[in-house]
């Protein structure tokens, strides 16, 4: 998956969730050989392995929350999962996808400081998202989704 997601994201989105991706399986991964407290939830997993991959796509991109990129919708349900993760699967995938609109919703109001949108002299208007944001609220709603079946389904 990693490697189908670097060949085919646009601009520079395909490595940066490439690196992002591989930052938050190797977390998971050592939450499982170390056997630590997060072990105990798949929740609190994903929510070490996207804190991981937060970190490094800010880290390699060079932008952060609030300069109209992904990390606008990534960082808000984080910190959803942050402080849900303990809770109720079904209610907390409500309160991720519900961020992560929010988070595209504010990138409308945002001038692009990082990302494609940043060097290619778009003109913003309040109509426009940025299209990383657009695109990262897209898979994390899909999860969501995901995991809201797979609850229902138990």
């Amino acid at each position: 998956a990693v490697v189908s997601t670097q060949s085919t994201g646009g601009g520079t989105s395909g490595a940066l969730y490439t690196i992002g991706l591989t930052a938050a399986a190797n977390r998971v991964k050592e939450c499982e050989e170390e056997k630590c407290a997060d072990n105990s939830s798949h929740l609190r997993q994903a929510t070490c392995g996207l804190e991981a991959a937060v970190a490094a796509i800010s880290r390699y991109g060079k932008a952060k929350e609030g300069d109209c990129t992904m990390l606008d919708v990534l960082c808000p349900v984080l910190r959803v999962m942050q402080f849900n993760a303990a809770g109720n699967t079904s209610s907390l995938t409500a309160m991720c996808s519900q961020s992560a609109d929010t988070g595209v919703l504010k990138t409308k109001k945002l001038a692009a400081r990082a990302g494609r949108a940043s060097y290619i002299g778009t003109v913003k208007t309040s109509e426009s998202a940025d299209p990383g944001a657009v695109a990262a609220a897209t898979w994390i709603k899909s999860v969501c989704r995901v995991l809201y079946q797979e609850q229902l389904n138990k």
